[in-house]
């Protein structure tokens, strides 16, 4: 929108634009210019420690229910839970959630 009033060589659209999405000019420009600015990192490290202890409160409680519930949830449907839960949390903690094998077959020919 902002482009199609001919920002930024025109004078005035930012103005109209930002008037006409009831919205500061200033962030409109900032978010034109892809000049945002990054969240606190102190805010981002303890909102990731506090979602992975949450992940680990519900991976426990999962896994314990697993036991119990199979009659009320299959144990399918709290396997998958437990596994993504758990994914969640290691992407969080910066960790590989690749869970690849590789197999590698050797044939040996006989030539006498």
């Amino acid at each position: 929108m902002l482009m199609a009033a001919g920002w930024p060589d025109t004078k005035g659209a930012l103005a109209r634009v930002s008037n006409h999405l009831t919205m500061p000019a200033n962030t409109l420009a900032r978010w034109a210019k892809r000049q945002n600015n990054p969240a606190p990192s102190n805010l981002v490290d303890v909102k990731k420690k506090s979602q992975i202890e949450m992940l680990e409160e519900l991976r426990y409680l999962i896994l314990g229910e697993m036991g119990e519930a199979y009659h009320d949830a299959p144990l399918s449907q709290l396997a998958t839970s437990y596994g993504i839960l758990t994914d969640k949390q290691r992407l969080l903690s910066g960790e590989s959630t690749d869970n690849s094998a590789m197999n590698i077959n050797i044939r040996y020919d006989e030539n006498d």
